[in-house]
């Protein structure tokens, strides 16, 4: 038996739920605020690395917990039972922290147990054989530093919320804290009689003590769900219900929301229900519908909203929010149902979610407001640094970075157009069948898809997930005796991208439309069009994610700016310039009284077409100019800041 430091012999635990403290629950003061000094955005424990457990397969959580809203603090029994994958000589491990840990059983036998640091480590008397199932039961109480939370909401009342996500669910239950392991969960807890308490699942239990003033719940989860989606809201709610019916599938909605947000609930649940239908067409049948689709108003400061299967915590500050609902419902079949193994593969949630969510505004809104949802995925993503970053195995600081989200989105997006909706959607219904209720990794999407679709996709997502940036493309052209000479180049670090690149020429008497592959650093075409071209517009039907200066300028006859965009400027401005020779460059920034702001001088350049990314750091917002000077003369354009 391993020797630790501050272990335990526990005294037993009587089996019957102890419920101190409801006294000073009912006598709490009106307006008392819980103490909140662990305030986040996100991803609590992000530095940790989760039990590294391979001894046993937990398939059951049994929590029994008691929330005592006046003091923040919980009295809780957990029960897992598990599986054995290998003989356990010594110790089994739980991820489990800052809980004050009364006694553990294993098998209804008192064992010794020691919390360090994150880890639980109980030790039964003897070897635990594999192929064997098991079960420990540990009591406990304290305040949860991270995870369940004690919060006023506008009305001034408690309201009690978790959010797990990604390791946070070990803060206030020990469990084995990882996504690759799923199991099913009962919860049962008691709070206030005032107080309605949701968790995932179905509610199997609801009886009230008016004399003592205590109000048991019991809900239970019988589709697997991992730690991270686990969820307890309590708090006085008005529960606002609905029924989704379609064929033959009927299941409760329901929006538990504060007092004075019902008519709001209505009208979210409304269109919550078209949503549920559009899902069971494009992805497959909601994959809990046997229990209930809830969402539950809380005031929310970790995230905007939260994923809990069939029990979705919504931000009261986004309660109604078309989007957001979108987003987290798209969850439920992609993160809840289909989960990956870990973290390192976010994207299969976020950016299957946030795209799910976009398909559904094409539907509702159509193509027009869809175009919109896609440019403000690709204006944004790049606005916490995270598009720095491979999107695939992120770095920890990034796991909920922008480029997760809207780049993830871009990707499926892409996959889409070069393959069609109808393949496109026959991968999605594919890929769910297969591991609803499982677990999945990337590689695991990509076969689907290229099983499905018959093509090969090793190269299109590698270059958009093992990689941060995107492509950054600059073009122009010049047009003489009907001959039309184009020019792209790549201009983003590596890697260089491989896409097709529709390419619409403009003409004064008629357009046309052709597909350029672009694929190395430069890119040249030669082609007739007899027309005289008045633009040349790359992507015109929004289908490559790229930074592109489209619609592309003509040549200049001499060495010159091609192009300044965007301007107006906001941040960062690109500058596209063309030299009819190889030379020394310098390009710089004046004032609109001819004052030198900043000069940059590059190295020789050769001939023809080059981009500069300038940032306007401290630059005050007002009227510039920009003046390139090469061997043959000089060049200016004007440019404004906007800040």
């Amino acid at each position: 038996m391993l020797s630790i430091t501050n272990r335990l012999m526990i005294k037993p635990l009587n089996t019957v739920f102890v419920v101190l403290g409801f006294s000073a629950i009912l006598s709490g003061q009106p307006g008392q605020s819980p103490e909140d000094p662990y305030k986040r955005i996100s991803g609590g424990g992000m530095d940790r690395t989760p039990a590294a457990v391979t001894s046993y397969d937990v398939i059951g959580y049994d929590l029994r917990i008691t929330c005592l809203p006046v003091q923040s603090e919980i009295q809780a029994e957990m029960e897992i039972r598990f599986v054995v994958v290998e003989d356990i000589t010594n110790c089994l491990y739980f991820d489990f922290s800052g809980m004050i840990i009364d006694s553990v059983w294993h098998e209804n036998q008192l064992v010794e147990a020691a919390l360090q640091g994150e880890t639980l480590e109980i030790c039964p008397a003897a070897t635990i054989t594999a192929g064997d199932t098991h079960s420990v039961r540990i009591a406990y109480h304290g305040k949860p530093q991270r995870g369940l939370y004690f919060r006023k909401n506008r009305l001034n009342e408690t309201v009690i919320y978790s959010h797990n996500e990604p390791y946070d669910a070990h803060y206030w239950f020990p469990c084995h804290d990882s996504p690759s392991d799923k199991a099913i969960l009962t919860m049962t807890i008691r709070i206030p009689s005032e107080m309605t308490a949701i968790s995932n699942g179905i509610l199997v239990r609801d009886e009230t003590d008016i004399q003592q003033g205590i109000r048991q719940m019991e809900w239970k989860e019988s589709f697997p769900i991992t730690p991270y989606l686990i969820s307890l809201a309590a708090g006085k709610f008005e529960a606002v219900m609905q029924t989704f019916s379609q064929d033959s599938i009927q299941f409760p909605l329901v929006y538990y929301v504060y007092a004075d947000d019902v008519t709001r609930a209505r009208n979210a649940l409304t269109i919550t229900g078209e949503m549920i239908h559009f899902y069971n067409d494009y992805i497959g049948a909601y994959p809990f519908q046997t229990e209930k689709y809830a969402m539950v108003e809380v005031p929310l400061r970790e995230a905007s909203a939260m994923e809990h299967q069939t029990a979705t915590t919504m931000g009261d500050f986004i309660m109604d929010n078309h989007e957001v609902i979108a987003h987290e419902l798209a969850h439920q079949w992609w993160g809840d149902a289909v989960t990956p193994v870990t973290f390192s593969d976010i994207w299969l949630n976020e950016g299957f979610a946030s795209y799910y969510d976009a398909l559904f505004t094409e539907y509702k809104y159509g193509n027009a407001a869809f175009q919109v949802r896609l440019d403000n995925f690709r204006s944004n993503m790049d606005t916490d640094g995270s598009l720095n970053y491979p999107i695939l195995d992120p770095p920890e600081s990034y796991l909920f970075g922008r480029a997760v989200y809207m780049k993830g989105a871009w990707v499926l997006h892409m996959l889409r157009e070069k393959l069609g909706d109808t393949v496109f959607r026959r991968i999605g219904r594919t890929y769910f069948a297969e591991y609803q209720y499982g677990h999945v990794r990337t590689d695991d999407f990509i076969r689907i898809a290229e099983t499905v679709s018959g093509t090969s996709l090793h190269r299109f997502f590698s270059q958009w997930l093992e990689y941060g940036g995107i492509p950054v493309v600059t073009g122009a052209w010049r047009q003489s005796d009907g001959m039309v000479k184009l020019n792209l180049s790549q201009n983003q670090a590596e890697p260089l991208y491989q896409f097709d690149l529709e390419i619409k020429v403009e003409g004064l008497l008629r357009d046309t439309v052709f597909t350029l592959a672009v694929s190395g650093k430069e890119t040249e075409i030669n082609f007739r069009f007899s027309d005289a071209i008045t633009g040349i517009v790359l992507d015109p039907a929004n289908k490559v994610l790229m930074i592109n200066n489209s619609p592309l300028y003509q040549h200049p006859s001499r060495s010159a700016f091609v192009k300044i965009y965007p301007n107006p400027a906001f941040g960062k401005i690109n500058l596209i310039y063309q030299l009819e020779r190889k030379g020394a460059v310098t390009i710089t920034l004046y004032d609109l009284g001819g004052r030198k702001i900043e000069q940059v001088t590059e190295s020789v350049k050769t001939a023809g077409l080059h981009h500069f990314e300038w940032s306007s750091g401290g630059v005050a917002s007002g009227i510039y100019f920009w003046r390139l000077v090469t061997s043959e003369g000089a060049d200016v354009q004007k440019m404004i800041l906007l800040k």
